[in-house]
């Protein structure tokens, strides 16, 4: 009898001691996250916000490098800007690529012990292990709470070309250009060559953000001979904002600058938040790029409101 209580205490003591330690390894992480069921789910809300100021010191194009290094392999962010298939901005469901970074491309990350589950519109928010499908998401009796995406439409006021057309839309200005020239008409024929200046503002559970970006495309012929946009990077791309917006009731203006070289798509943060909602009144924007040695530097200067 007493053989078997000295045993009891003793797997007792080791099943505590090994709880320790892993409690011990899990809080001593440096990554703050770790990668279940083909998604990243973060220890805490912490370790999320501290992930997320980590990205956003580096550029666009070292988050591919840091999603390989951290176990991410199937982020939104590589989905929406795979070069073989291009989609267009308005449509992607996080236009944010170092938030896109740490979701996957089912549009799933978690904090703590809440799934999160982005779509075009909605948000759902669920205990990991609820069972849960297509049929049961919206459900507040199945465990599910629903939150509304919060996506501001900006109106492009007219650039200093006084004639690009103003558009309205989140992702919203093509301008062509060739080697004498910008703002040429746009062309259908192959070897068009396009950029696209967008602005976001949106607002998630835990994260809300603004900013600007720059997109390169080349018109060509796929497989079947059909013409297509292609993305294409250019020499150096560059930009900088400044941002007035209110966030959780209080005025705020922040300023930012991005710029890279041999990319097609760059992006300028100018302002993130956490758990809140972000509600931008202007964004004044500047860009510059060059295809190449062979082509001119070109600048481009607009207002979102």
């Amino acid at each position: 009898m007493r053989k078997l209580l000295f045993y009891g205490i003793f797997v007792a003591l080791l099943v505590a001691c090994h709880k320790e330690e892993n409690e011990e390894a899990v809080s001593k992480s440096e990554d703050g996250f770790t990668i279940e069921n083909n998604y990243v789910r973060f220890y805490s809300k912490e370790s999320f916000i501290k992930t997320m100021s980590a990205l956003h010191k580096l550029s666009t194009s070292e988050l591919p490098k840091w999603e390989k290094e951290h176990g991410i392999q199937n982020s939104l962010r590589s989905k929406q800007w795979d070069t073989t298939k291009t989609i267009d901005v308005e449509n992607m469901l996080v236009q944010d690529m170092r938030f896109a970074s740490v979701i996957n491309e089912d549009g799933v990350y978690a904090i703590g012990d809440s799934i999160h589950k982005i779509t075009q519109d909605k948000e759902y928010v669920y205990r990991i292990g609820t069972s849960v499908s297509s049929t049961t998401l919206g459900r507040s009796s199945s465990g599910v709470r629903v939150f509304l995406i919060k996506k501001q439409i900006l109106n492009l006021d007219a650039p200093l070309d006084n004639n690009v057309i103003k558009t309205r839309s989140m992702a919203d200005q093509y301008v062509y250009y060739d080697r004498t020239q910008m703002g040429i008409p746009p062309s259908s024929a192959k070897g068009t060559r396009r950029v696209r200046f967008y602005a976001w503002s949106t607002s998630y559970i835990a994260y809300c953000s603004n900013g600007i970006g720059m997109h390169s495309q080349f018109r060509t012929k796929n497989f079947w001979g059909q013409l297509s946009w292609k993305d294409s990077p250019m020499a150096y791309m560059g930009m900088s904002g400044y941002a007035w917006y209110l966030y959780n009731g209080f005025d705020k203006q922040k300023y930012s600058y991005d710029s890279d070289t041999n990319e097609y798509n760059e992006q300028c943060t100018i302002a993130y938040e956490f758990a809140g909602t972000i509600y931008t009144y202007r964004i004044n924007a500047a860009f510059g790029f060059q295809l190449n040695s062979e082509y001119p530097f070109y600048y481009y200067n607009t207002i979102w409101n």
